[in-house]
């Protein structure tokens, strides 16, 4: 689809731009040593520094193996982080769609998505405009599909949208990455969760995340840790909800 090459030509300007910066011996070290094995026999045979050749596949794996340094020399946030991690999914997904497509409300979010990591990487106008239209035009074909019968629509994609605040939950694309729902921020389509993750507040839609409980074991150290991350984000909860008291006070 159009809007993966949007984000693939994105993609090749942060790189050519970033890369050569961090290691003169970039296309070795910071590319072709960053890819999967059958990546990097294809990438063998280009000539050296050519990014423009790498599908989206390769170019979203060396912006992830490299992000951390990609991060700091660009100044971006851990949004971004979270919209890269994401963007692999819908590549991968988007690749294997079936015959009949993806849901359009799956589909939705992939672009919300992939525009918000398009402005984070400082896109030009001409290309978020694109994926602008792109968004609204599904927006308006979910909203006329509201007004079809119910019987003709296809099954919604399940969200887990019952999330409230303290609820804890994990990153169905890391799903190591656990926290604790903040605060549900509405949307047109599906609902977005602040989320307290690794010590800062991230934002995600509520497709992205799955439910956690956290269980009594017979380890006595996985119930200390349990116990610890709940305590800390009672602490965290509190403190926000003690500084939005103040601000209407």
């Amino acid at each position: 689809m159009e809007i993966l090459g949007l984000l693939n030509q994105q993609l090749v300007k942060l790189l050519t731009a970033t890369l050569p910066v961090l290691d003169a011996d970039w296309w070795n070290s910071l590319v072709l040593d960053k890819l999967t094995y059958q990546q990097k026999n294809f990438a063998t045979s280009l000539p050296p520094q050519f990014l423009e050749r790498l599908d989206l596949s390769a170019l979203l794996r060396v912006a992830d193996q490299n992000w951390n340094d990609i991060a700091n020399q660009g100044g971006f946030n851990r949004d971004a982080r979270n919209w890269l991690k994401e963007a692999q999914s819908i590549r991968n997904r988007w690749a294997h769609a079936p015959a009949e497509g993806l849901p359009e409300d799956m589909r939705y979010r992939d672009v919300d998505t992939i525009e918000r990591l398009l402005q984070a990487f400082g896109a030009d106008s001409q290309t978020l405009n694109h994926i602008k239209q792109e968004r609204q035009h599904l927006l308006n074909r979910l909203a006329n599909r509201e007004n079809t019968p119910a019987q003709t629509m296809p099954e919604p994609i399940s969200t887990n949208s019952g999330y409230k605040p303290g609820d804890m939950v994990r990153l169905k694309a890391e799903p190591n990455k656990t926290g604790a729902i903040t605060a549900l921020l509405s949307a047109e389509v599906e609902n977005r969760y602040q989320v307290f993750i690794d010590g800062s507040v991230s934002t995600f839609y509520a497709s992205q995340l799955e439910p956690i409980t956290v269980t009594t074991t017979k380890t006595a150290v996985t119930g200390t840790m349990a116990g610890t991350f709940q305590r800390k984000t009672e602490e965290y909860l509190h403190v926000t909800f003690f500084r939005t008291s103040r601000k209407h006070l």
